[in-house]
């Protein structure tokens, strides 16, 4: 954990003559920022991007430790004017917590329809990795507890087991990349570690169907990157993804507590290609309205407005 230096804050701050202080981390840079604000009388906007308690929770598996956190990130917000929230589900967590609403606004996100697009398709790609010509589920992310990863493992198993022939590509590195890839040596389940620029655009474009089981993410970008690249995705119904869904129109909202409902999902997905070809084009329509300058200038409008 590396700790700012507090005085060049406070140099910078006054040499620049900031107006205001938007804050995108409450650890210890956030901290410093907080207290640079107070110092100076400084208006303070806050970005809540990252369910920590959650991830406390997923990491140690103590009730106690999440609660702590929730208590520090609800007073650490509590200090601000105005904080950028990325969902209604995190609105309500927030409102929760005892910020009140008129406080939180929403926060608009955007993907490039340049670099992840369905132009970047390439039927060669996937041999690199030894995945065959059969339908390809994607997973784009951290590897790691709190993303439910092996929630999806034991789906796609089941799915599998029924109707083989498909294959799940996790793309991505993390705390658990190891222990994940030895644990699921299975050939139809591959981990590719991280791929950036152009083979991650070829990886999206390149896949069928894409799938996205986390719990704790406040909004899930990468599912817009999906969506720009023309694939129905399947997400839970808690956390932030379900909200970039269009249930039914450009992927589906399971419920991940409900037996069986990501294997039937994936199942649907697989058998109904008129369906699922609909749902592409959708999702890359539905993906325009999320265009990287709409959203900046949403965001400037609403930070003023607040």
């Amino acid at each position: 954990m590396a700790f700012p230096p507090f005085l060049d804050i406070l140099e910078y701050i006054e040499r620049e003559e900031f107006d205001e202080v938007i804050i995108s981390t409450p650890g210890p840079l956030g901290l410093a920022a907080l207290a640079a604000s107070r110092l100076f009388g400084l208006d303070v906007k806050g970005i809540y991007h990252t369910d920590f308690p959650r991830y406390i929770q997923h990491f140690t598996d103590d009730e106690a430790l999440g609660e702590m956190t929730a208590g520090y990130m609800s007073w650490f917000y509590g200090n601000m004017q105005t904080v950028f929230v990325s969902s209604a589900a995190y609105r309500t967590q927030l409102m929760d917590w005892g910020i009140p609403r008129e406080r939180l606004v929403d926060l608009p996100h955007g993907v490039s329809l340049e670099r992840f697009s369905p132009d970047y398709r390439d039927l060669d790609f996937w041999s690199r990795f030894n995945v065959n010509g059969g339908f390809k589920f994607l997973y784009v992310g951290r590897v790691s507890r709190e993303k439910n990863l092996e929630a999806l493992f034991k789906a796609f198993l089941e799915l599998e087991d029924q109707e083989p022939g498909a294959t799940l590509i996790v793309v991505g590195d993390g705390p658990h990349f190891e222990e994940l890839s030895k644990g699921y040596p299975q050939a139809n389940i591959v981990f590719t570690g991280c791929l950036r620029d152009e083979a991650l655009s070829r990886a999206y474009a390149g896949a069928d169907a894409f799938v996205f089981p986390s719990l704790t993410d406040t909004f899930g970008n990468v599912v817009l990157e999906a969506q720009a690249s023309g694939l129905p995705a399947i997400v839970a119904n808690e956390g932030g993804p379900r909200e970039i869904i269009l249930d039914g129109e450009t992927g589906w909202v399971v419920d991940p507590r409900e037996s069986g409902a990501w294997t039937a999902a994936m199942r649907r997905v697989m058998r109904d290609a008129s369906a699922r070809q609909r749902m592409a084009e959708r999702a890359r329509e539905h993906a325009r309205t999320h265009d990287w300058g709409h959203a900046l200038n949403c965001f400037l409008q609403r930070g003023q407005r607040a």
